[in-house]
């Protein structure tokens, strides 16, 4: 899939569009990229850290930041759920969370980003200028309030008790229904719902600023807005479960489409499409690699009790 979508982009990609892509770029919007991907990943370690947390124990910011760090750049790299899988096997091994909760706050913060995507697409769309059919609007606006329902009926254990008994009739499943009874009850006070929007809202923030930056620095002048539309809407459609490595001739898909959506002509998509992509990878990849590799080295595991 990679090779088949690489070539097809760069068969169509004007001469030098690689290489323009890094000729040109300026240096002060990378820099703002860069801090803005900074507290991107702070703000979803504070939210991993109240996700994670058992009780009145939450796991220090440091060793939790290390973990989330470390996690990313497989996602960025490798197609699928990478990323998941590695935030599980270090918080097991760094942050000595069971791997039943640490799945579970992968899970969790996975539904609260595609929630808040598809708010923010709602809120954003016309403010970016795009031109979506009404049956895409209705079917977001219902998605979110599908997810409000559950997410406020999970809150109360009468209405969560129904769904929990049904998961309990599989194999295992009673021992896990039980723990995930007792996280949910948890995550259902105000505060901690709380803390949890807020994060969560300051990541997707983090990302569109670091969005218009890339723009930027390749010389296109778009919006908050439509930066965090486009955004929204190419993240989306990142949960197709046909991705490249590395996101290469996938993600120049998505975002050409994303780009189309707000009216830009499809050969201009689909060449600063390519170029962002580029830019983001050569920013995110090698601050994950160094961030992760630093802060693990700092933090060891912590000894068994």
């Amino acid at each position: 899939m990679t090779v088949v979508l690489l070539f097809y982009f760069l068969r169509r990609l004007p001469p030098g569009t690689i290489a323009d892509s890094y000729r040109h770029a300026s240096p002060l919007p990378l820099a703002v990229s860069a801090a803005a991907i900074a507290v991107f990943m702070l703000a979803r370690a504070i939210r991993y850290r109240m996700l994670l947390a058992a009780g009145s124990t939450t796991s220090p910011l440091g060793p939790t930041a290390a973990v989330t760090v470390a996690a990313w750049w497989p996602g960025l790299l490798l197609p699928g759920v990478a990323a998941d899988a590695a935030f599980v096997y270090l918080a097991n091994r760094r942050l000595g969370s069971t791997l039943i909760r640490a799945g579970g706050a992968a899970l969790a913060a996975r539904l609260l980003d595609l929630y808040s995507l598809f708010a923010i697409g709602l809120v954003t769309a016309p403010l970016a200028g795009a031109r979506l059919p009404a049956a895409v609007w209705a079917a977001a606006a219902a998605a979110l309030v599908a997810g409000t329902v559950m997410v406020a009926g999970m809150r109360r254990q009468r209405f969560r008790a129904p769904v929990l008994r049904l998961l309990a009739r599989l194999p295992g499943g009673r021992r896990a229904t039980d723990r995930a009874d007792d996280v949910l009850e948890e995550l259902g006070g105000p505060r901690r719902i709380a803390g949890l929007a807020a994060t969560t809202l300051l990541a997707r923030a983090a990302t569109a600023v670091q969005y218009t930056a890339l723009f930027a620095a390749l010389g296109q002048t778009v919006t908050v807005w439509q930066a965090w539309f486009a955004l929204s809407f190419r993240t989306l459609l990142l949960a197709i479960p046909v991705q490249g490595v590395a996101g290469l001739g996938t993600t120049q898909l998505w975002w050409t489409a994303a780009l189309t959506v707000m009216g830009w002509p499809a050969q201009q998509a689909a060449r600063v499409g390519f170029q962002i992509h580029l830019l983001d990878l050569s920013v995110t990849v090698p601050l994950s690699l160094i961030g992760g590799g630093i802060l693990l080295l700092l933090y060891r595991r912590p000894k068994a009790a």
